[in-house]
């Protein structure tokens, strides 16, 4: 899905956000992975999904503005 989002977007998306950070992976499609307790407030991170659960749990624990898709 992610995949996906970058393709429609292209340059627009700069990084990728996820919580999983015991992979190895740093990059995916070229752009940094980072997590998302790193995240400033004013940062967009959109959520390829339509689960309401994992929306309110992201937009409760980190910062940033989550908009799902």
């Amino acid at each position: 899905k992610a995949a996906f989002v970058d393709t429609v977007l292209k340059k627009k998306i700069i990084k990728f956000v996820d919580e999983n950070m015991t992979q190895s992976k740093k990059l995916f499609r070229n752009k940094k992975i980072i997590h998302p307790k790193k995240l400033k407030k004013n940062e967009i991170i959109i959520v390829p999904t339509s689960k309401k659960i994992l929306l309110d749990k992201l937009r409760n624990k980190y910062n940033g503005k989550f908009i799902n898709v």
